[in-house]
């Protein structure tokens, strides 16, 4: 098969993955405030336009954080409504794996023979999260903007900072620009992914030829300068200092790493997926001969730079783990095709042990995720199309029905299950109603 075309069915059943992934998911807490042009301030509605989102987003990076870029990207979706949100962020998701995948396959030579193994271990490590991972980042749309679109231009910079060391493909003017619009867009995202950013050129220096990278160190230079420059502008947002207050703490973050280290270990391996990112890892230093191994070290050195921002953190949210359970994911799923390349296991036996835990990922994520979504669903959709109805309304009405999902554990803090004011607020102002209007809230007709 073609490789073009062989990438293609690729993507489609990468694509088909996420979208079922996404297709039960609605818009919670934050998201209504973002919607609305009003986080972090008065919950009033604001007629969207560029202008007005221009001038909230200017608002934002100057009182409240840096992560602009993004919030725009999530705020222009929203506009294509809650099914059309998601459909984006399935796009944006898939386009994230596929260029983790198309790493991993360049690090085994750029040979199509691993394609289909690659696949289904990607796919079982990414089923196997911490149930937080999702309900909390992934299949939350304010965190899922800043913890897993970034994902995006960073891996396809990877890709092209990979093909033209590996496979000698020349970095002509488009695919210099396109390298440092890449590390530009992952340097002002997020501050994990930023870091990542910077660390992951470097690193690529490092631990490639010195023959590989013959003709390669101006376009490096410049993805460098771009990432630094991307990640200055979100670092030095005056809004994060006003939200600081008093600075980061570092005498007390550094007194605190044993207790931290333990408990950002035990929040990454505590998992479905944490047996299996230590057997990964475990036969990557077993193959450590093999270039792969050496050639795959950025990728480590990334997920190593995403945990270390956690010292600093006030608190360990779940989003904050989901940059570093992708980089393991990638690394695992080398894990067999490599075994397979050095002759160390038959092709059955391989090919066996990935579908086993394609299952039993299936398994996992269905019970405990997927099904708490599916449920929860007709009832998302019946609150966001009643709400958008009475929005509509020249004369709003003065109470509305609120149904409480059948499944609340499976959305971020559904209102009605924190009983939060300020989703309430944000959720009125979203939706184009008065702050007067009254809440009820019913049991959900769809249980």
């Amino acid at each position: 098969m073609n490789s073009k075309y062989n990438s293609v069915w690729l993507f489609c059943l990468i694509l088909l993955f996420t979208v079922l992934q996404n297709w039960w998911i609605g818009f919670y807490e934050d998201d209504y405030a973002y919607g609305a042009l009003c986080y972090a301030r008065e919950a009033k509605h604001t007629a969207l336009s560029l202008g007005s989102l221009l001038d909230y987003l200017v608002w934002h990076y100057q009182h409240w954080g840096g992560r602009v870029l993004y919030f725009f990207f999530e705020i222009s979706a929203m506009q294509l409504g809650m099914k059309g949100f998601m459909l984006v962020q399935s796009l944006v998701y898939a386009g994230a794996i596929f260029c983790g995948l198309h790493t991993l396959r360049l690090l085994l030579g750029g040979t199509k023979r691993y394609d289909a193994l690659l696949l289904i271990g990607l796919l079982a490590c990414l089923l196997l999260f911490r149930k937080a991972l999702y309900v909390g980042g992934l299949y939350w749309a304010s965190a899922s903007v800043a913890y897993v679109w970034p994902l995006l231009p960073l891996f396809a910079g990877i890709v092209l900072c990979y093909q033209a060391a590996l496979q000698g493909q020349n970095f002509t003017l488009p695919r210099t620009a396109l390298l440092i619009l890449c590390f530009f867009a992952a340097g002002f995202s997020q501050e994990q992914i930023g870091l990542a950013a910077l660390v992951f050129l470097p690193a690529f220096a490092l631990c490639l030829p010195r023959v590989a990278l013959r003709g390669l160190w101006w376009p490096l230079g410049c993805a460098m300068g771009a990432a630094a420059l991307g990640y200055g502008i979100l670092f030095c947002a005056p809004g994060n200092f006003a939200r600081l207050g008093g600075g980061i703490a570092w005498a007390e973050a550094f007194a605190h790493i044993p207790e931290n280290t333990v408990g950002i270990l035990e929040r990454i391996f505590n998992a479905p997926s944490g047996s299996v990112w230590a057997l990964g890892l475990l036969v990557l230093l077993l193959c450590r001969r093999q270039a792969a191994v050496l050639y795959a070290l950025p990728l480590l050195a990334m997920a190593g730079t995403a945990s270390a921002v956690m010292y600093i953190s006030p608190d360990m949210n779940a989003r904050m783990f989901f940059p570093i359970a992708f980089c393991l994911s990638l690394l695992t799923a080398l894990a067999l095709p490599l075994l397979l390349q050095a002759g160390r296991v038959r092709p059955a036996l391989a090919y066996g042990i990935a579908c086993v835990a394609l299952c039993i990922g299936l398994a996992v994520y269905g019970s405990t995720v997927w099904y708490g979504y599916f449920k929860n669903y007709p009832t998302i959709e019946a609150n966001y199309h009643n709400w958008l109805a009475a929005g509509a309304q020249a004369v709003p009405p003065q109470s509305i029905v609120y149904y409480r999902l059948p499944v609340p554990e499976a959305a971020h803090r559904e209102l009605g299950f924190h009983e939060s004011p300020g989703t309430a607020a944000w959720m009125k102002a979203f939706y184009n109603l008065p702050q007067s209007t009254t809440i009820i809230l019913q049991p959900s007709p769809y249980q």
